[in-house]
């Protein structure tokens, strides 16, 4: 993949590195140099990187002098779920963001429309379950027509409030503990999201794990890119699905992109998206499952629920009064990464 010249200087038309980059040549035509924009550009030896962050906005990527043999890898990562939220601990994890990966996306002249989206939300209290259960849905992210879904939020239990299986999505939420009816594990919907023609695109999304129904009983692990939710086997509760690891996107380079310590990261393998943990089953009972590996790997334990750290990830499962004890923890939102060569 890269930039290649369509002929040479003394042909009639083409295009040739110039002082200002690529450009256009041929009989009465003015140099055009190329040129690109939007999000945070970063460039590295012959590779260029824009870096699309959420922002609550739609944002640009302007390409102007665009020779017609230019191609680029795309990374496209929805929003994470957000993890169930129980009565007893027996919450399901929440899915990892879809992800839409090209490696020969067209760049083109024009602007390209970029919406990266929202993690799903720590509710804040039970009563908030009795409202809207989507709240816990992570959000969509498109470049263009490319689309990535959210992951879907971890199921819940919580006897007179709410009792929902865990949530469709990019890959899906993880199921609760079956004593309740409808709190299995939810489908992932990025396998069938639609996908640019003739560009290399590939869907990732992977299904939820579902709980296990004893007493106490422990949820089932989230979706992730790579893996789906694991089951809740007992002791510890089901592990989220890891991520897809992408060699092209890792955080290294990309670390001039992050604004700062406290929001997701891109670890040294590139590997983004993975489904939350599993609920546990009651303080000192069973242990909550492991996050799946979103960025750097493995998750860590996450028996008193945890957000998520890595792009695209889904929030652990959790239960009122034990760790985050204002709601279920939350998602992280989504990211958008162009890659191209000169």
């Amino acid at each position: 993949m890269g930039v290649r010249s369509l002929g040479n200087e003394s042909s009639s038309f083409g295009y040739k590195f110039g002082t200002t980059g690529i450009e256009a040549v041929g009989p009465n035509v003015a140099p055009v140099p190329f040129t690109s924009s939007g999000g945070t550009k970063i460039t590295d030896g012959s590779d260029t990187y824009h870096v699309f962050l959420y922002t609550g906005s739609p944002q640009s990527f302007t390409v102007t002098g665009a020779p017609g043999s230019l191609t680029a890898y795309l990374l496209v990562v929805g929003g994470g779920g957000s993890g169930g939220f129980s009565a007893d601990g027996v919450s399901g994890g929440g899915g990892a963001g879809g992800i839409q990966y090209y490696t020969q996306y067209p760049i083109t002249d024009g602007t390209t429309t970029v919406v990266v989206g929202n993690r799903g939300a720590n509710p804040g209290t039970a009563s908030d379950y009795t409202a809207d259960g989507s709240i816990n849905d992570g959000e969509n992210t498109t470049f263009g027509s490319a689309i990535a879904y959210g992951g879907g939020g971890g199921a819940h239990e919580y006897p007179g409030i709410r009792n929902e299986s865990g949530h469709n999505g990019g890959c899906a939420g993880g199921g609760s503990s079956y004593h309740y009816p409808g709190t299995g594990p939810g489908t992932a919907t990025q396998p069938g999201a639609p996908l640019v023609s003739g560009a290399g695109g590939t869907n990732y999304g992977q299904a939820g794990g579902t709980g296990m129904n004893s007493n106490p009983g422990v949820g089932g692990g989230g979706g992730g890119t790579q893996d789906a939710g694991h089951d809740g086997g007992g002791s510890p509760a089901g592990a989220g699905g890891d991520g897809a690891s992408f060699t092209n996107f890792r955080g290294p380079t990309l670390a001039p992109a992050i604004p700062g310590p406290n929001v997701p990261v891109i670890g040294p393998t590139g590997r983004f998206a993975g489904g939350g943990a599993g609920g546990p089953g009651g303080p000192g009972l069973r242990p909550g499952g492991a996050g799946g590996g979103g960025s750097s790997g493995p998750g860590t334990s996450a028996s008193d629920g945890t957000d998520a750290t890595g792009y695209g990830s889904g929030g652990s499962g959790t239960q009122f009064g034990s760790g985050n004890s204002n709601g279920s923890p939350a998602g992280s939102p989504g990211i958008v990464i162009v890659k191209y060569s000169s």
